[in-house]
């Protein structure tokens, strides 16, 4: 007999600060509130996440990001991690929508299917990845990426506009 067993996991109020601390990236200072719901499946045979995330009031420093929200899931047995097209970042009526799958396996096969657009987005949103290079950008990212291939051979193509750019 099979039973699908879930176990919800609210959360309520979660301090993206000690994210910072759990996820070695406390140097971006990173602060904010979650609130949501992560449901865990197959705990014994294949554990499956979903998520239904919500981040409020987000900040990298004193760069005001905005709210962030991570819907989608990850199957543990195939290494995929999927994004549905709510997950983002919004801000002021800005965007950065990410959407699809993609294999955390080097060696799988598996095809990629992503896109991320960009409307109106912000550059300071990416300034924490790329701090060494730039630490004061700013201007308005628009378009779209798309992400296809596998994880062995990725294949990213598209276009992003970039206005009102400066160091």
């Amino acid at each position: 007999e099979s039973v699908d067993q879930a176990l919800d996991i609210k959360v309520t109020n979660f301090d993206l600060a000690m994210l910072g601390n759990l996820a070695d990236i406390a140097a971006y200072q990173p602060q904010g509130e979650v609130n949501g719901v992560i449901t865990v499946r197959n705990v014994y045979k294949g554990v499956q996440l979903q998520t239904k995330l919500v981040a409020d009031h987000v900040m990298f420093g004193t760069d005001t990001i905005g709210t962030v929200n991570v819907f989608g899931g990850y199957d543990a047995q195939k290494e995929i991690v999927s994004l549905d097209p709510q997950s983002g970042i919004y801000k002021d009526g800005s965007s950065l929508q990410a959407t699809g799958s993609i294999s955390l396996d080097s060696n799988n096969n598996q095809l990629l299917s992503g896109v991320v657009r960009f409307d109106n987005a912000d550059v300071s949103w990416i300034r924490p990845l790329v701090s060494d290079l730039l630490s004061k950008m700013s201007g308005k990212m628009n378009g779209t990426i798309n992400i296809g291939g596998s994880a062995r051979q990725p294949d990213v193509n598209g276009s992003v506009k970039l206005t009102g750019a400066a160091t």
